[in-house]
């Protein structure tokens, strides 16, 4: 899994993600878009170096294997507590292991990757994108895409 932590980052990767040849690319233009939706088309140059968790309230992470979907977490806890090194705490299912409704889950335009984040903190959270051709084998995330929109 490849973690971005600001748009100048995201646009140095350039990145193929798999065979159908998703590419990082499609993802820095998808956020550059959203950010000069938020913030008009006379989006200076400084903000490329503007820090995700500043910005969206997490890191982006652009997932390379299917194993990589456990990172991607659902709101559903487990029924037991696992111990974290300090305290005995009850954790979240990952994708693989059940759909969930996300605040946000889309094909984005490029239609090389899902988009999935779910608010964690004041600021937003991070945002998780999937290349198509991993998130179409597993059926919790197409059910969860189905659910979310």
């Amino acid at each position: 899994m490849l973690k971005f932590d600001s748009l100048k980052q995201l646009r140095e990767c350039g990145h193929i993600i798999d065979g159908d040849g998703a590419r990082t690319t499609a993802v820095y233009e998808h956020i550059k878009s959203l950010m000069k939706n938020n913030l008009g088309n006379n989006l200076n140059l400084d903000f490329f170096d503007v820090d995700f968790e500043y910005y969206y309230g997490g890191s982006i992470y652009i997932l390379e294997f299917y194993d990589d979907l456990i990172y991607l977490k659902t709101t559903k806890e487990r029924d037991f507590k696992e111990w974290d090194g300090f305290q005995w705490t009850k954790t979240c299912k990952s994708i693989l292991e059940t759909d969930d409704i996300f605040e946000g889950a889309m094909l984005i335009p490029s239609k090389d990757f899902y988009s999935f984040w779910n608010v964690t903190n004041n600021a937003g959270g991070p945002i998780y994108y999937i290349p198509k051709n991993i998130g179409k084998t597993c059926k919790n995330l197409m059910k969860s895409l189905e659910k979310s929109n």
